[in-house]
């Protein structure tokens, strides 16, 4: 599926903390896909903030995040980093 999640528990109460999405099956809510070329992911998220040398942040709620990373000029993956 190209997903791996991280939740702070292995209980039914249990709070999704972190997941990334590697296949290109996965796109952010604006659009940017995993594959996308950079290019790309700029007209889709044109808000977007860099972070690093390769990792955008494509949105920032209430100290939730997704940010998405680059690799030889496509998104590699989206990371979704919650609370």
């Amino acid at each position: 599926a190209g997903l791996w999640a991280t939740f702070t528990s292995c209980t039914s109460s249990a709070v999704l903390v972190h997941a990334t999405a590697t296949s290109t099956r996965w796109s952010s809510l604006t659009g940017v896909h995993v594959g996308d070329r950079f290019a790309r992911m700029l007209f889709e998220a044109p808000y977007a903030k860099r972070l690093g040398a390769n990792r955008w942040r494509l949105a920032l709620s209430h100290h939730h995040s997704i940010v998405a990373v680059i690799s030889h000029g496509r998104v590699v993956r989206l990371a979704a980093k919650l609370g």
